[in-house]
């Protein structure tokens, strides 16, 4: 399965959709109109999205979506950065400092390897060095390096990173709105959509908003609101009037919104309770809960809030007749996919649906493991990307 360049659609026990010369194929069979005519790109998209169907049409009683970098990449390229394009804008904006080191600063003195350009790595290394260069108490070092010049540096680039996301907002040009629409009516009345997503940003808050959702996310509904997680466990319903059998009606439009990584609207009060800071807030957040990208955090994950929400998300995962969908997540965090994978193998009712702008096989060794894990497990990979023609086969 890790052969799939051009692949559109592949999974457990379906075949392989591709294209390859402008031609259309299910596994090795040329696709053809029965009158011998061209099959068209519509007429593949369509086949595609039949595919998808018989999965999304059974009687699902929970559904998760998991959303990583790639979902907050909206039309345009308006909103949402990759991580490449975070690092060329860090890089360019410590080159234009003078105050700080910049990343061939830092290559030259082989703190950081000369071709590495991928920030995760550059910021794990970076504060591994802090905690080494503080920790030796000579001086023998000074020449070599300014351990607050390396710790300001790093503070820049997370600042950097805050500022951009919290900068995202939801608007015409984003999708999530529909994603929650489509996914939300596929579930019973009394079930909730669950979102988790590794972004900072609130595009999904404001989606939901823009459709009149409520949003359950953990924290409470005090002013200001408090994190507590038992808010999943609550659910909103009535009694209907009149009714001899004491019926409930449960609220609908109504989603739950993990974020397993922080979020740029939180940050700890003086009483060392996290909390959300509102959207008509009357000030900045001062220090935000965000687990940044580095080593550190698969550690931090083992902290709270984080570790309540890790937990929660593999609750939901363990649950009976539940869809798991993927967009944008490149399965590279690794206590992400550990967790994912075992779900996978014990959770023997759980369909699993990952989608990415690409499925060629490039990708790290945790996605290829997943690729090879589809042939025994109900596991499937779709071509699509969520602000541009992942909603069209949905």
């Amino acid at each position: 399965m890790s052969n799939v360049k051009n692949t559109y659609f592949y999974g457990f026990n379906t075949p392989k959709y591709k294209q390859e010369n402008k031609k259309y194929y299910k596994d090795d069979t040329e696709l053809v109109q029965d009158s011998g005519q061209e099959f068209t790109s519509q007429m593949f998209k369509d086949t595609v999205k039949a595919e998808i169907q018989k999965l999304l049409n059974k009687p699902y009683e929970n559904i998760v979506v998991l959303a990583g970098a790639g979902a907050s990449i909206c039309e345009n390229g308006n909103k949402g950065k990759t991580v490449s394009q975070l690092y060329g804008d860090i890089k360019e904006l410590l080159e234009n400092d003078g105050n700080l080191y910049t990343f061939d600063d830092l290559k030259n003195r082989t703190i950081i390897d000369e071709n590495d350009e991928n920030l995760e790595n550059i910021l794990s290394v970076l504060i591994k060095a802090i905690s080494l260069f503080k920790g030796i108490k000579s001086n023998e070092f000074s020449e070599f390096i300014d351990v607050n010049k390396l710790n300001q540096t790093v503070e820049k680039i997370k600042q950097h990173i805050y500022q951009v996301t919290s900068e995202y907002g939801f608007d015409n040009n984003c999708k999530h709105d529909l994603l929650i629409k489509k996914l939300s009516r596929l579930l019973p009345s009394d079930s909730r959509l669950n979102i988790v997503t590794t972004n900072y940003d609130r595009l999904f808050e404001g989606a939901a908003s823009s459709l009149g959702f409520w949003v359950f996310d953990g924290f409470s509904f005090s002013n200001p609101p408090i994190f507590d997680a038992d808010i999943f466990d609550w659910k909103l319903v009535k009694e209907i009037p009149n009714s001899k059998t004491q019926e409930l009606k449960y609220r609908s439009n109504m989603i739950n919104l993990l974020k397993i990584h922080g979020s740029v609207d939180w940050e700890m009060d003086e009483k060392g309770q996290l909390i959300k800071i509102l959207t008509n807030k009357q000030r900045d957040v001062i220090s935000p809960v965000m687990i940044f990208p580095s080593s550190e955090k698969y550690m931090q994950s083992y902290q709270e809030p984080y570790f309540s929400l890790m937990t929660k998300f593999q609750e939901l995962l363990r649950k009976p007749n539940t869809l798991f969908m993927t967009i944008g997540f490149s399965f590279a965090d690794n206590h992400i996919f550990e967790m994912i994978l075992q779900s996978i193998k014990h959770n023997n009712s759980l369909s699993t649906l990952i989608t990415d702008y690409t499925l060629d096989g490039d990708k790290n060794p945790n996605w290829e493991k997943l690729s090879e894990k589809s042939e025994m497990y109900d596991i499937h990979f779709l071509k699509g990307a969520l602000n541009k023609d992942l909603l069209d086969y949905l």
